[in-house]
């Protein structure tokens, strides 16, 4: 969606190098950028959104009136966050509308198969964000548990979903990719309940690595062995 717009692509590789040389951040996670098009959505400006009480109260937090608050029935913080930017964000094509329309009708016609949904999503944790720290290099081995759960669940949610044969829902499941090696890995050679440092050590499983089996068992054994 980037052809034609070459003087946005400068600017986005701009961002990226200030990113990676000034902030020395990594951004290797980003692997595509795509336009933001204001002709998709309403604009709804900030004192429109306040007096709307759309996403916040005007009480405040104590006592929040808000559309969002009597919306949000989300599963996954994604979904949390997805759902506010919804409704900051109408859509404006009446198609657009009418595939998520289809999709809601399609779940609320069967409440179970909805269930078996958000069961599934229940389980999945915030994966942006612990993609991010991971691919920062600030996660811990806690983290790689999370994301190796988080994506179990991946296989069964993408069958759920294509089963509503509705086109929006195919094409998200689509979308949804499992990486049975990543949940392998984690589960072969990370122990269960990882300490939260990596300092701590015992993030290892024991069998995994011979080199880390055998200085384990020198540190634990070693007056016996000398």
């Amino acid at each position: 969606g980037c052809g034609g717009l070459s003087l946005a692509v400068a600017a986005a590789g701009g961002l990226l190098h200030y990113a990676r040389k000034q902030l020395r951040a990594s951004v290797d996670h980003v692997h595509s950028i795509r336009p933001y098009s204001v002709k998709d959505y309403l604009v709804i400006d900030q004192t429109t959104q306040r007096n709307l009480e759309l996403v916040r109260s005007m009480g405040g937090a104590a006592s929040d009136t808000s559309l969002l608050k009597a919306l949000d029935e989300t599963a996954t913080p994604m979904g949390g966050r997805e759902l506010k930017q919804w409704l900051l964000h109408p859509l404006r094509e009446a198609d657009a509308i009418r595939e998520r329309q289809a999709v809601v009708a399609r779940l609320l016609d069967d409440v179970a198969h909805l269930e078996e949904i958000r069961d599934l999503l229940k389980e999945v944790k915030d994966l942006e964000r612990l993609v991010s720290r991971l691919s920062q290099g600030s996660g811990n081995a806690r983290d790689l548990v999370a994301l190796a759960g988080s994506l179990g669940p991946f296989p069964q949610l993408r069958d759920r979903v294509t089963a509503l044969e509705v086109d929006l829902a195919v094409k998200l499941a689509e979308q949804i990719q499992p990486q049975p090696e990543v949940v392998e890995l984690v589960g072969r050679a990370i122990v269960d309940e990882p300490p939260v440092s990596l300092k701590e050590g015992g993030v290892i499983r024991d069998g995994y690595f011979d080199e880390v089996d055998t200085l384990r068992t020198a540190t634990k054994d070693g007056k016996s062995w000398i």
